[in-house]
């Protein structure tokens, strides 16, 4: 397989190669998705550890704070070990962590096997989408690459239901969906090979400095935007719990169905006119806003659900809007390492809006209270930015989102 020389690599990899690297790349949808439903389940087994509504969300939010921390060094590793052996590597260690819950009764375990699961998804995200970028150029990488949006959400859906009903077998049965990493690991070993270096030069040099004030900014307005974002995405359960659910495939099912608002809000985004940055997220932190504080109610679960949608309408402005910003504000020749910023910034704010809902949960009567503390946080921010919005006025210079 190495074999192959980096000339003839766009005209050998094909649909099969293509299909192994969205199958690889898709590995965080698994790791967050099919425990989701079951986080109930966890507090449940673990309620009598000391500070367990702290503790227990992190088997969820761990993996993600490691793929923002290692992703660049995850980058290094891959340009100097070689792409295929980091990925082989990392899928065993994925797998193994993965599953290693199924064996393990102490919380602290579980936590630490979970640390080995993110950075193993550090590696093979930052090495797949290097492969991707390898084997197809033009036309032929952003049509792949569309597909790979695409299967998103439908893998999302169908890890979503799965890890749910293994959640009402067992309460460790979703970890068992980790075994798929077995799969990807056969196709990598069958389909994958390491293209042949070229000589990669650095042009830092001719291009200036790094703009690192721009990077704090992307950074900081990527993480504000991530807290709401992840305080409802990786919550569900709780948020279903709380609204009466008590089955694991249940909650599963109506986070489907809620789910349709983010489907609406990417397609919002696509259709929206061109607008500032400033003025999306004022609509933005307002839906999450309103979702949030009517949450905090406790309403019905039919009436419930369609709040919840509104939150995920908003999710699914922000996600594409904060991307297509961060893009925007950086030169091409560092668009690479700013969208590096933007993605360690997102991810880390997986895991600290878990901590941040720990904290509030300490001084408040329930999880859809602490949640209506964060709803009235964005409601601060939408107004904020409403009133710099109005005061920029329509003559300002236009920063455009897309």
């Amino acid at each position: 397989m190495s074999s192959h020389h980096d000339g003839n690599a766009h005209a050998v990899a094909g649909a099969r190669q293509a299909l192994v690297l969205i199958c690889l790349n898709a590995m965080p949808i698994l790791a967050n998705a099919s425990l989701v439903p079951s986080l109930p389940n966890f507090l449940k087994y673990f309620a009598a550890v000391p500070g367990a509504n702290f503790w227990v969300p992190m088997i969820i939010t761990l993996p993600t704070l490691c793929i923002g921390l290692f992703s660049a060094v995850a980058g290094v590793l891959a340009d100097r070990w070689g792409r295929r052996r980091l990925i082989l590597a990392a899928l065993g260690v994925f797998v193994a962590c993965g599953m290693a819950p199924l064996l393990l009764d102490e919380l602290h375990w579980i936590l630490l096997a979970r640390v080995g699961l993110g950075i193993a998804e550090a590696c093979t995200l930052t090495a797949g989408n290097a492969l991707m970028g390898d084997y197809f150029s033009g036309e032929t990488r952003r049509k792949w690459l569309s597909y790979e949006t695409i299967l998103g959400p439908i893998v999302g859906s169908g890890v979503l239901i799965s890890g749910g009903y293994l959640g009402t077998l067992w309460w460790r049965g979703p970890f068992l969906l980790y075994g798929i990493g077995l799969l990807v690991l056969i196709g990598v070993l069958l389909l994958v090979w390491e293209p042949e270096r070229k000589q990669r030069e650095t042009v830092d040099a001719t291009v200036g400095s790094f703009p690192w004030k721009t990077a704090a900014l992307v950074s900081a307005g990527t993480l504000i935007a991530a807290m709401p974002f992840f305080s409802q995405n990786i919550q569900h359960g709780r948020i279903f719990a709380a609204l009466g659910l008590s089955s694991s495939f249940d909650i599963s099912l109506y986070a489907m169905m809620a789910s349709v608002g983010t489907v609406l809000g990417a397609y919002t985004f696509r259709i929206l006119p061109v607008r500032r940055i400033e003025q999306i997220l004022t609509l933005v932190f307002g839906l999450f806003a309103i979702s949030f504080i009517a949450l905090s109610f406790k309403p019905p679960l039919g009436i419930g659900t369609a709040i919840d949608a509104i939150g995920q309408l908003a999710g699914g402005m922000c996600y594409p809007a904060v991307l297509a910003w961060a893009l925007s504000r950086f030169p091409p020749e560092y668009r690479g390492r700013g969208v590096g910023v933007w993605s360690g910034s997102f991810y880390v704010g997986s895991f600290v809006s878990g901590v941040v809902i720990g904290v509030i949960g300490r001084f408040t009567d329930g999880f859809l209270q602490s949640l209506g503390v964060i709803g009235f946080a964005c409601a601060a921010i939408s107004v904020g930015l409403l009133i710099a919005n109005l005061r920029a006025g329509s003559s300002a210079p236009s920063r455009s989102a897309a």
